[in-house]
């Protein structure tokens, strides 16, 4: 048995905008971090001020849609570079490794600016961040992009404008993720050394992402590698350092 994938990736429409289910799990996956993190401010277990928590997280959106979108560019597609096409972000084309980059760009200057560990502070960032991943990706799969290589398990999805059904890698990814998620927000408040959650996230996403890939449509391949396991080889190793 496989699965038609019928999904409607437009929320609803106001006149001539169309709101699409992505923007919508994507606006929720920041407010949910910042929730959980001002939480953790109040809490006493991260010391900024509210202030700094709504100043920082401005730059955060900024930061990580920017960069999500000039690491697609340059690691999968340049030609964006030479035409205002790179900043049509409707047209998608997001790089997770991109905008992991723009985010801890983000923490360094502001944790230096505050005089604060960086390292306590994406200790405290990366559990929310794993959620919002987690929703990022079943937003890819009603989106019905980012699905998998062709397979006969019997819970393949058939995607539009593909014959056979495909993995549905969007949902692994997910899994992966919820994964992760559980696991730094049951031991939200064990006294770990610092950087160590910030560790474990970065070890399980760069290994399970790796994995991921070998049953994910390659965008780029190079060598035995796809990009996006190349790109997952230094967040595994960071982690693993960490």
């Amino acid at each position: 048995m496989v699965f038609v994938h019928a999904l409607n990736p437009v929320a609803f429409s106001l006149g001539p905008f169309s709101i699409r289910w992505y923007g919508i799990i994507f606006a929720l996956g920041f407010f949910l971090s910042y929730w959980y993190i001002a939480r953790r401010v109040r809490a006493g277990k991260l010391h900024i001020t509210q202030e700094d928590l709504d100043s920082f997280l401005l730059w955060l959106i900024i930061a990580v849609i920017g960069g999500a979108r000039l690491g697609y560019a340059l690691f999968y597609d340049r030609t964006l570079f030479t035409s205002l096409e790179l900043f049509k972000l409707w047209h998608g084309g997001l790089s997770f490794h991109g905008g992991l980059a723009g985010a801890l760009l983000t923490a360094h200057y502001f944790c230096k600016k505050k005089r604060i560990s960086v390292l306590h502070f994406t200790d405290e960032w990366v559990t929310p961040a794993a959620l919002a991943l987690a929703l990022g990706r079943i937003a890819n799969f009603v989106n019905g992009e980012l699905y998998g290589r062709a397979t006969t398990v019997p819970w393949g999805v058939v995607f539009q404008g593909m014959e056979g059904a495909r993995h549905p890698s969007q949902l692994y990814e997910s899994a992966k993720n919820f994964f992760i998620f559980g696991i730094l927000f049951w031991k939200r408040n064990a006294h770990w050394p610092i950087g160590l959650r910030t560790g474990i996230f970065l070890t399980l996403y760069g290994m399970l992402r790796f994995s991921i890939e070998y049953v994910r449509t390659p965008e780029i391949t190079l060598g035995l590698f796809t990009m996006g396991q190349w790109l997952s080889l230094p967040v595994f190793v960071a982690g693993m350092y960490l």
